[in-house]
């Protein structure tokens, strides 16, 4: 400890990457660990992304950060402080770029072309949308059945965000008066991470009914 004048050394701030991708949901931790050695008596400070700028739970003396990453905090930085005292008191920081990757957060979206709630006509297109992610979807797989259905190839959006999948409807081998859809989407980097699965009933043309009720698993 510096017991009379003490001179003050303030260290240039290091831009250091952060871990390789976290592949998240949103739930799980991110450990960071500072650069900075400490003489002994050092003071660790994080700084966090968002509002709360304290979410670190601190470990061995406060070198070590375990937060939890919120999905905006992608791209976000989390800086760690070192002020060490001494015959120089010297300041360092580091900052770290956080860098993640997450399934879409919603349901695959099932929809009508053209918008309609009177049954299917023979030509009519059903399309299943997936939106988000980071990286998107890699497929979507839908199909219909009685008569069954087999989706066309995927369809990506101009902004690369979105990956949609069309059935073109045909009632003339229909043996049954309703149609049920399903549709999911596979997501590369942990397919566990997105496990919705979207199911619709239709009515056909042969009977005069509304579009039927549709659920999320």
């Amino acid at each position: 400890m510096c017991n009379s004048v003490c001179s003050t050394v303030v260290r240039p701030t290091q831009r250091l990457p952060g871990p390789d991708s976290l592949v998240t949901d949103g739930t799980r931790n991110l450990t960071l660990t500072c650069p900075a050695e400490s003489s002994g008596e050092g003071q660790y400070t994080w700084f966090t992304p968002g509002k709360n700028k304290t979410r670190c739970e601190t470990q061995q003396s406060g070198k070590v950060c375990i937060f939890i990453p919120r999905l905006e905090d992608d791209n976000q930085n989390v800086s760690c402080t070192l002020v060490d005292p001494g015959p120089v008191i010297s300041t360092s920081t580091a900052l770290y770029q956080v860098n993640m990757k997450y399934p879409p957060q919603s349901s695959p979206n099932i929809s009508i072309e053209p918008s309609q709630t009177e049954p299917l006509k023979q030509g009519d297109v059903i399309t299943c949308t997936v939106s988000g992610g980071k990286p998107r979807v890699t497929t979507v797989t839908f199909h219909c059945q009685h008569p069954d259905h087999a989706d066309r190839e995927d369809d990506v959006s101009d902004d690369r965000r979105t990956v949609s999948s069309f059935i073109l409807v045909d009632n003339s081998q229909a043996t049954e008066v309703n149609m049920t859809c399903t549709c999911s989407a596979y997501w590369d980097p942990e397919p566990g991470l997105y496990s919705y699965r979207t199911t619709m009933e239709f009515e056909l043309e042969r009977k005069n009914l509304p579009l039927l009720a549709f659920s999320f698993v």
